[in-house]
């Protein structure tokens, strides 16, 4: 089998996001195709696309490392209109991170303005997290809720993102992990008890629970968890569940009677990309809103590049979340 290059890769995911996401824009095309090409050398190494049941936004995720790989994410980010101070702020963490791989990933929606986040792949103690990021001061509340989140996950690391908001606007989120292998219901009860710390809704709150106890004895990966990282309570949360069977998503789905044409879509979409389950269900809440769904797509698990022995030779190390190491100086678990 001769090896694919990255143009072929390239080519691949072109015709599966005309497959997926058919109703995409001109404008939003020409977008895609700009983070992809910015990015063509990685999409052999990972590639996620994402698709939503309540919008067309299409997400497109990929994976690199160094110093190549933090050059061409500011040009890409310069490019769309990033200012050089918001640049400098991703340089300034990148160094902390020592050439740790990254994640970056670009959501394309008809008349939203750009969506670029970045995640390094690398667990950091909850505490240590105000010394990576510059100028940002940390109200003694902030700090407490983000330390009460931590316990009520029951881990004392997480990992780091960053968004940006042109043209020198900053973001930033922390992503828990939690092993499913130490139970379905494992943090159930500090999740919810989290979700009525941030103040969202009773109602809310129920829906957690039975999507929840229906969805995690099926789940045969990890349960992640994002939140919004700042000075302020987090205005919501989202959580993620690995490896999900679309026989449950199509369930969750019903449950918020979310038509059933796209049902069919995503039914359709398992279909071109190969796969048997959904890499990630994600599941946001957010207050006085339905909970919202989105759906992620890991190409190493389609078929076609599983039966790749190109493709299996790193897959391992392409999609660990939490290496077993700890951050320089400080203590992760």
């Amino acid at each position: 089998m001769s090896a694919r290059t990255a143009q072929d890769v390239k080519e691949e995911i072109w015709e599966e996001i005309r497959a997926i996401a058919p109703e995409i824009s001109p404008e939003k095309t020409h977008e895609a195709g700009v983070f992809l090409d910015s990015f063509q050398d990685s999409l052999p190494v990972l590639t996620e696309l994402s698709i939503t049941p309540h919008d067309s936004t299409l997400g497109i995720m990929v994976k690199g490392a160094g110093d190549d790989f933090a050059a061409r994410i500011r040009e890409y980010a310069g490019s769309q209109g990033v200012g050089e101070d918001a640049l400098n702020v991703f340089s300034s963490i990148d160094r902390k991170f020592a050439g740790k791989h990254i994640l970056v990933k670009g959501d394309f929606l008809e008349g939203n303005p750009f969506d670029f986040t970045i995640y390094w792949q690398y667990l950091v103690p909850v505490a240590y997290m105000p010394r990576l990021v510059p100028n940002l001061e940390m109200s003694p509340q902030a700090q407490e809720f983000f330390t009460e989140a931590s316990l009520l996950m029951r881990t004392r690391s997480a990992f780091l993102g960053m968004g940006f908001l042109p043209p020198d606007g900053v973001g930033y989120n922390v992503f828990f992990t939690v092993p499913v292998k130490k139970g379905p219901g494992f943090f159930s009860s500090g999740f919810s008890a989290m979700m009525a710390r941030i103040g969202l809704s009773a109602t809310l709150i129920n829906y957690f629970i039975g999507f929840h106890e229906y969805l995690a004895p099926a789940v045969k990966g990890n349960f992640f968890i994002s939140l919004d990282y700042g000075n302020e309570r987090p205005a919501g949360v989202k959580i993620y569940y690995e490896i999900v069977p679309l026989d449950h998503t199509l369930e969750v789905m019903r449950a918020l009677q979310i038509p059933p044409q796209q049902e069919e879509r995503l039914k359709s979409t398992m279909e071109i990309m190969g796969m048997a389950n959904l890499t990630y269900l994600g599941v946001r809440f957010s207050p006085g809103r339905m909970p919202r769904l989105k759906f992620y797509f890991n190409r190493r698990f389609g078929q076609k590049n599983l039966d790749n022995p190109e493709s299996l030779a790193d897959y391992i190390t392409s999609t660990i979340w939490t290496p077993p190491v700890s951050y320089p100086g400080a203590t992760a678990s």
